[in-house]
């Protein structure tokens, strides 16, 4: 889970440019002023690749996230800053921690969903409207509605209009009993 959050908060700090003149590198590859700074930080082998960490040439060194001026010029480095990468890595990295989210989050909602299906007649009844709304059994395929009614299902949409402004007419009473 970590390594999720590590990789959630690189990736929004890069979309916020806050990695901008950062790069990854060895502490062997900084200028000797380098050595103590602040703005140098030791960046956790375990979230690098193991080819990297393993390889001859970097193997049981520290990784350092350090501003650009204080690498060594020609030493390697990957620049955290996503618009000085060409490869759009940062893309797919991100669609692959939102994968890995979603791998990690959804078969356990998948299971809370069949829990409730077996108890909620009212949610059998808006899956079962989906399943009719997408088949094209009238000669029609319905998209909107079949995700309209997964919607409901899910309890994002409200069944009507009636129970919408139920709900509505609900919030709108207990914000005046707040104020009382």
């Amino acid at each position: 889970m970590k390594k999720y959050i590590l990789v959630t908060l690189m990736f929004l700090l890069a979309s916020c440019e806050a990695l901008s003149g950062l790069s990854l590198t060895t502490e062997d590859q900084l200028v000797p002023e380098a050595i103590g700074n602040p703005e140098v930080v030791p960046f956790p082998p375990e979230y690098l690749p193991k080819e990297l960490t393993e390889s001859p040439n970097y193997s049981g060194k520290t990784f350092v996230l350090a501003p650009d001026e204080f690498i060594k010029e020609g030493a390697p480095k990957v620049s955290a800053d996503p618009s000085e990468d060409e490869t759009g890595a940062w893309m797919t990295d991100g669609l692959a921690l939102v994968a890995g989210l979603a791998k990690s989050w959804l078969p356990g909602m998948a299971a809370l969903e069949a829990l409730f299906l077996t108890i909620s007649r009212r949610k059998r009844q808006h899956y079962a409207n989906a399943v009719r709304a997408i088949a094209p059994t009238n000669g029609s395929i319905d998209v909107k509605e079949s995700m309209a009614n997964i919607l409901r299902a899910f309890g994002v949409l409200h069944t009507s209009t009636a129970t919408e402004a139920l709900a509505e007419k609900q919030v709108a009473s207990a914000q005046l009993k707040k104020k009382k």
